[in-house]
């Protein structure tokens, strides 16, 4: 590496004797840009004066190193009088040619996909504060031939928490990243709110009240270079360098025990069990959500509920090791005249199968979503873009819950219990959609949205791998296997197609938006197919998919104010994921997204995916109610687990204040996908529950 004086207070990186980017010189006084008065480079070292009122008011001494293809820029900042300065980095690179911007987690493609109030780049340019992203201020932009993207490491007081906008400057893409940070030209707040930004662009807040001369020091992280692979890949090649060099991705010990975490989130969803009539059980949405209950007073075999795999997780636990405690909260309806354990978990899986068996309404047309109060089945209930849902059929949904009764079936049959019912519908619904699989302009896709009679309402998005996933599981029962091949085939062509392409979009149901469940299922479905025939190709489009999903996982810890619920907990962000551009708050999805980690890393031996699961378990180990810390609940929410973790300035309702270092709502998925991912990885991946790495 070495360094070259460019023209108007630039400096230009080159590395192996290419030039990659340029580092900019400059300050912001009232506001306004400044221009250093003197700056000299010496080996990988540059200093820069700037003047005010004709004396020298701030000094910046930048010391640069590489290490795989990373410069890092220590930066040191010398104020040496109080006035109006914001302090800022800002570091670009040539194209030549036409570049997109990437802001991991809040904006890919202009964010030209979906609706919804969350910022778009043509509305721009925007900045960003740090902990919307998860490296700290990171952006990049890509084109067919080159990338650059940087970050910085992340604030440790809030005085520190940076900015980060970026935007095309001709041929050129300029990062910029600014303390104290600022959102601009709006903040993103709450599912329906943008507010616009004050005018007042002051930077008092940083140094004001402080001794001079006063230092700051922080370092930024930056690569460019051609492009080999998709933004994604460049992405999680800078994470799992910056991992190795700098810090990022720590891996911490789980805060519970995994028996612990197993009985605790037992105790809370059995509580969650609610009897229906005629032997019938389901999983209520929710629980004890205040003002909001309202929203979470449904049901459902899928998505938001997962009723269909709460079963399973009920009939493959072994009753007799789980402590009689766990039990404490279960209705009393439901363990009426059932002693044994075991006894009663079965019967409750059993009843949950028969129960959502209801939502068929034509021969393969299910719908899984059931109001209790009006007593109404839907496609789907919930918060969503369009009420319309409640009247169609969906592919996530059905792939869903059609999956969970087929080993439901398998499952209650090998302990000699025979329920044909719970083989024959996941059958039907086999045939609706093989029936109706795309065969023109997107051949091979089993769509998002149908209509009862099985007309496509719509078909973006990646839905329909639920249903790949579905049918993989359901082919033992199928006689025509030929004709199943042909399906699958023709769905691989399709959803690779989609991966290739980058379009990872509209695979959560209360948002329309690139969102990072678009990731998880394309990544489980290519496993699913690679399982099926060792086909090599798949697991290319499944690493693809894997890298997409890596730009969501928090590879720090976010700065809290200290009188904030998760700032006096200690709560640490790093391996926790964030949902979508459209809601920016993090979750527990860890789990689930871990234990494809663990298989992809099985079939390549890419240790990377490896370290990412076991910081995503452990982290989801946190926040689990119990005795010492009940997370303001009562004792019978012991074992609840926040869904919503605002990090942000964002609340999914829109409170302000509920947003950065809150946490909220009991939903019945958290539990369900956590126990559910803690008996799949025990099962095949014990060692990484009980290895209790830590990264010391």
């Amino acid at each position: 590496m070495r360094l070259e004086t460019g023209g108007c207070g630039q400096v230009d990186v080159y590395l192996n004797d290419s030039p990659e980017f340029s580092v900019q010189y400059g300050m912001e006084l009232h506001g306004e840009p400044v221009l250093p008065g003197r700056i000299e480079v010496s080996g990988l070292s540059v200093s820069a004066e700037f003047p005010d009122s004709g004396s020298p008011a701030v000094s910046i001494r930048d010391q640069f190193s590489e290490e795989s293809g990373i410069v890092k820029v220590r930066r040191t900042w010398e104020i040496l009088k109080e006035t109006d300065w914001a302090l800022s980095f800002t570091a670009a690179s040539g194209f030549g040619e036409e570049c997109e911007l990437f802001i991991p987690s809040v904006m890919y493609r202009g964010n030209r996909m979906g609706k919804g109030s969350f910022p778009r780049e043509s509305d721009g340019p925007w900045s960003f504060l740090e902990n919307r992203m998860p490296l700290p201020s990171c952006a990049s932009f890509y084109s067919a031939s080159r990338f650059f993207i940087c970050c910085t490491e992340p604030a440790r007081e809030a005085r520190y928490v940076s900015s980060v906008s970026a935007e095309h400057r001709d041929d050129r893409g300029q990062i910029s990243i600014r303390m104290p940070g600022r959102e601009w030209p709006a903040s993103y707040t709450g599912k329906k709110s943008l507010v616009p930004s004050p005018d007042d662009a002051s930077g008092t807040s940083l140094i004001s009240g402080s001794g001079f001369p006063f230092t700051v020091t922080r370092d930024f992280f930056c690569s460019a270079g051609p492009a080999r692979g998709s933004i994604f890949f460049r992405f999680r090649q800078f994470a799992e360098k910056l991992a190795a060099s700098a810090g990022f991705g720590k891996i911490y010990a789980p805060v519970l025990s995994w028996e612990e975490y197993r009985d605790l989130k037992f105790t809370h969803l059995l509580s969650m069990a609610e009897p229906a009539e005629n032997g019938g059980a389901y999983i209520a949405m929710g629980r004890n959500n205040g003002e909001l209950q309202s929203v979470y007073d449904y049901t459902a075999g899928s998505f938001l509920v997962k009723s269909l795999e709460a079963a399973l997780i009920f009939l493959r636990a072994d009753g007799e090791v789980l402590p009689d405690l766990v039990f404490r909260f279960v209705s009393p309806r439901l363990r009426d005249g059932k002693t044994g354990k075991s006894e009663f978990l079965a019967a409750l899986a059993e009843g949950i199968g028969r129960f959502f068996l209801k939502g068929e309404t034509a021969p393969g047309v299910h719908q899984d979503c059931y109001d209790p109060n009006r007593k109404i089945w839907g496609g789907y209930l919930g918060i969503s873009e369009n009420d319309a849902f409640r009247f169609l059929v969906n592919a996530r949904c059905n792939g869903e819950v059609m999956k969970s009764y087929v080993y439901l079936y398998e499952e209650l049959k090998n302990r000699g219990r025979t329920i044909p019912e719970f083989i024959k519908l996941p059958k039907r619904v086999a045939a609706f959609y093989l029936a109706h699989q795309m065969r023109d302009g997107d051949s091979g896709s089993f769509g998002r949205w149908w209509s009862p009679d099985g007309k496509p309402v719509n078909s973006l998005g990646t839905n329909g791998a639920y249903i790949v996933s579905f049918l993989t599981a359901l082919e033992p029962y199928f006689e025509d296997r030929k004709a199943l091949d042909d399906s699958l085939s023709r769905a691989a062509g399709y959803y690779s197609a989609l991966a290739d392409e980058g379009a990872f979009f509209g695979d959560t149901l209360d948002a329309d938006s690139c969102d990072k469940e678009a990731g998880t299922a394309l990544l489980a479905m290519f496993l699913d197919l690679y399982e099926r025939n060792n086909d090599g190709s798949l697991l290319r489009y499944a690493r693809e998919a894997a890298d997409f999903v890596i730009s969501w996982i928090w590879q720090y810890n976010v700065f809290f104010r200290p009188d904030t619920p998760l700032g006096k907990r200690g709560f640490r962000t790093a391996g926790l994921t964030s949902v979508s551009v459209a809601h920016h708050h993090l979750d527990f999805y860890g789990m689930a997204i871990a234990y494809d980690f663990l298989r992809l890393w099985e079939h390549t031996g890419e240790s990377f995916y490896y370290d990412q699961a076991c910081l995503m378990v452990n982290s989801c180990t946190q926040l689990v109610a119990r005795g010492d810390d009940l997370l303001g609940r009562g004792a019978e929410d012991t074992g609840w687990q926040p869904e919503q973790l605002n990090h942000t300035e964002w609340d999914y309702f829109g409170r302000p204040g509920c947003r950065s270092g809150y946490f909220d709502i009991d939903i019945a998925w958290v539990h369900v996908l956590g126990l559910g991912a803690y008996q799949r990885i025990s099962r095949r991946f014990p060692d990484v529950l009980g290895s209790g790495r830590e990264d010391v």
